[in-house]
């Protein structure tokens, strides 16, 4: 009788098993794994290239530099993007291997919808070269193939449900980093500020020392202070450049070529200890009403002056130009005046 109970327990739990194996799989397979099913690298601190294309002139390649990424060469790359990327990369694992009569479905998807990847090493050798298809009818797996394979996968990353081919397609400026300005205190050599509607309060820093700075008007007719720079207000103003965001790119703006040449609010010009400079010159975005008038700060001092949320920033650094949306809220902190670094 024990004997005969242990049987059915084990009957039970045998049966159980299997039953959740077929749930948990959308076909059973033809074959079993082997090296063309592996696609995975996973040491992700060892890619340095990663290069991505479509039948449809989509060209994506992304390079690891000293401590960050760049999209085509000519653009830092979003940190967030790249993680993402890598994530994908190194976490993909097979769901099912080639279902029975799916081999010719799966390779025509790969051929039509299929992104190459290809994935280097720091001394530029391939580590893997696949496509990556469409998603199975459930949306739980992807289509991938190995170049040169003539047998297909589907895969997956266990902790994420959809389909990965959007993990290697994005649009232009989703690549791109939006960060401005990341400078820490010490790696900032010089600031230009100017306000071409209020030029007294216009100024330029250049560092001296380690800790001492020149605090000097930008402007020939504005006069200059007698009175001793506040080093630590200079310093206090630089944190303000430690991280800074846009919004939002405006790249594709029809407006972009004639708000760039009127006026701007505001030109903000930054070297580094390395001598590389970053532009940006902020034009404002007044708010406006229901009907179309600008609204007018009610706040202590502002009163009958436009409300500004945001501004629009044509932006150069090392990488070229861009147009962004910037909150006035997170600039408004580099908005100072030749004043404030010297004692009242």
């Amino acid at each position: 009788m024990k004997r005969t109970l242990i049987l059915l327990i084990l009957f039970v739990v045998l049966g159980s098993g299997a039953y959740y194996l077929m749930q948990n799989r959308d076909t059973t397979s033809t074959t079993s794994w082997n090296e063309a099913g592996d696609f995975a690298v996973e040491n992700v601190d060892d890619i340095y290239k990663i290069f991505i294309a479509d039948r449809q002139n989509y060209r994506v390649l992304l390079e690891r530099k000293n401590g960050y990424w760049t999209y085509n060469k000519n653009f830092k790359a979003k940190k967030t993007q790249i993680d993402d990327l890598l994530y994908t990369i190194g976490g993909v694992r097979m769901k099912y291997t080639t279902p029975r009569g799916a081999e010719d479905n799966m390779r025509k998807n790969l051929a039509t919808s299929g992104v190459k990847v290809e994935i280097y090493d720091k001394n530029d050798n391939k580590m893997k070269v696949y496509y990556v298809g469409g998603s199975t009818a459930n949306s739980l797996g992807t289509y991938y193939i190995m170049e040169g394979s003539t047998e297909p996968y589907v895969m997956h990353i266990p902790s994420f449900q959809g389909m990965l081919k959007g993990k290697f397609m994005k649009q232009d400026d989703d690549w791109k980093d939006l960060m401005m300005f990341g400078e820490e205190v010490e790696d900032i050599q010089s600031v230009t500020v100017d306000y071409p509607k209020q030029k007294s309060k216009s100024f330029k820093i250049n560092r001296t020392s380690a800790s001492e700075y020149d605090v000097k008007p930008f402007y020939e007719g504005t006069p200059v202070s007698e009175k001793q720079v506040l080093n630590a207000a200079v310093e206090k103003y630089f944190i303000g450049f430690r991280a800074m965001m846009a919004e939002a790119f405006e790249n594709k703006n029809v407006l972009r070529d004639s708000i760039i040449n009127t006026l701007p609010f505001v030109s903000i010009s930054i070297t580094d200890t390395k001598g590389e400079t970053k532009i940006c010159r902020l034009f404002p975005i007044p708010q406006l009403d229901q009907y179309g008038n600008p609204v007018l700060s009610t706040g202590v001092g502002m009163k009958g002056k436009q409300s500004i949320y945001r501004y629009f920033a044509d932006y150069k650094d090392e990488y070229g130009d861009s147009f962004r949306l910037v909150q006035h809220r997170n600039f408004e902190r580099l908005f100072w005046s030749y004043d404030y670094f010297f004692p009242e």
